[in-house]
């Protein structure tokens, strides 16, 4: 009996090893896209709106200093953000300027900053008995006089 014959697959050539490409260098297996970087950004487009928004909300709440809320909307360019700082502070600085100059002052305080100058006035107008305020922090039910009586001699 004559043999089967064989599949094409088994009979055909082995490639030779120099015609294969080297799979490995030096014992470690070589690989052609491991110095391939990618650097990939996020699919959307920026918004800045929404990123000043964030950062404002950031300063407001004390959370970072308007140099490095620059710095961000800058893209990290640290000239570009001393630069606006210069600018800011130039600013700040003509607006005081300008009301001096027109007989005004700085803004009046707020928070606790505020109830210490309102606390301030009130004392100012108990010293001068002016507005009904008398130097006795006593209410009349308490023992302290009316205000407009004067104090009890001793």
């Amino acid at each position: 009996m004559s043999e089967p014959p064989k599949p094409a697959a088994a009979t055909a050539p082995k490639p030779s090893p120099e015609a294969e490409p080297k799979r490995e260098v030096n014992g470690k297996p070589k690989d052609p896209y491991k110095s391939l970087q990618i650097g990939w950004k996020d699919g959307l487009p920026a918004d800045r709106t929404e990123d000043v928004a964030n950062e404002v909300a950031l300063k407001t709440a004390g959370l970072t200093s308007t140099y490095s809320a620059i710095l961000r909307l800058n893209d990290g360019d640290a000239d570009a953000a001393e630069k606006e700082m210069a600018r800011i502070e130039e600013e700040q600085q003509k607006s005081m300027l300008q009301e001096v100059a027109m007989g005004g002052g700085p803004p009046p305080p707020q928070g606790e900053g505020q109830q210490a100058n309102e606390a301030a006035q009130i004392v100012a107008a108990s010293k001068s008995k002016k507005g009904g305020v008398t130097d006795d922090t006593r209410r009349p039910d308490e023992g302290g006089r009316e205000p407009g009586t004067p104090p009890a001699s001793t």
